[in-house]
């Protein structure tokens, strides 16, 4: 594949990069970018860093899961304005709104509040953005929230109208406009149709503003989060390269393998003495 990288078209600059269509491209030993899609990106250390294999590391593993299980132990409410008797506006726990239940206790049929607040915490924390999905009746009222794996989902901004269809999850036809912020996803793609004309493996759904909560973590622009892991990504991979070396060294029972060279020629006895020693 050939790609042009000068905006100097008298002399362009030609990169050619590997394509998974090319049979020059061996899985075997693949091509950078693909490793960098995949695996995460090359650090000094020498290893692959990603939100997944940070995870491998002890310190940003306790961080992650003693925080996000914290927060998401906490009491949830929905709070309503109220007023004395002598007036005074005050705020109250509304335990018979609608959607307290879903809030606190029971947010799917698939899994309790404690448990999706944690994995929505655990998204914001390692990658940056946690999203949660609103799922829709016929009247347009949250019957369910449910999780999105943020790897699989991004904030776009529209450049032509679009029409959604009805779908379980939303049984009502929507029409966004261009320049709209929508959220594409290929989460749970497999409630699309990939038989049809025209489908493919990449068959990404959006949604609506309105029907996701995104919780972005650290910002430069208050829309899309920044990866902590691909920020601090020379620091993990430092540690797993560490414990790696660690691991290998042990499992060679503590012993070092090498070529011992001994300057000037010695006799039989004299090179024994000098292995026995070393």
């Amino acid at each position: 594949m050939l790609a042009v990288i000068s905006r100097d078209w008298d002399h362009p600059i030609r990169e050619y990069r590997s394509s998974l269509e090319n049979p020059q491209t061996p899985l075997s030993y693949p091509a950078e970018w693909l490793l960098d899609m995949f695996n995460g990106g090359r650090t000094d250390s020498g290893i692959r860093v990603s939100e997944l294999t940070a995870f491998q590391t002890s310190t940003f593993l306790s961080c992650v899961d003693i925080i996000a299980g914290k927060i998401a132990s906490l009491p949830r409410h929905i709070y309503e304005r109220a007023f004395t008797t002598n007036g005074r506006e005050k705020h109250r726990i509304s335990y018979e709104h609608d959607y307290y239940d879903l809030i606190d206790a029971d947010p799917n049929d698939e899994m309790s509040g404690n448990v999706l607040f944690k994995a929505y915490l655990c998204h914001a924390l390692a990658w940056g953005n946690g999203y949660v999905e609103i799922q829709r009746d016929g009247g347009n009222n949250a019957v369910a929230f449910w999780p999105r794996n943020p790897a699989k989902t991004h904030p776009r901004r529209l450049t032509q109208d679009l029409y959604l269809d009805p779908v379980p999850w939303r049984p009502f036809p929507v029409k966004l406009y261009a320049g709209q912020l929508v959220y594409e996803t290929t989460d749970m793609i497999d409630q699309q149709d990939l038989t049809g004309p025209g489908a493919s493996a990449y068959n990404p759904r959006f949604i609506p503003l309105e029907d996701m909560f995104h919780l972005p973590g650290l910002t430069f622009d208050g829309r899309i989060g920044q990866s902590v892991v691909w920020l601090a990504r020379q620091t993990i991979g430092l540690a797993l390269a560490t414990e790696k070396y660690g691991a290998k060294y042990f499992a060679n029972f503590a012993r070092p393998s090498g070529i011992l060279r001994i300057p000037q020629a010695n006799s039989k006895e004299q090179r024994d003495v000098a292995k026995q020693a070393w």
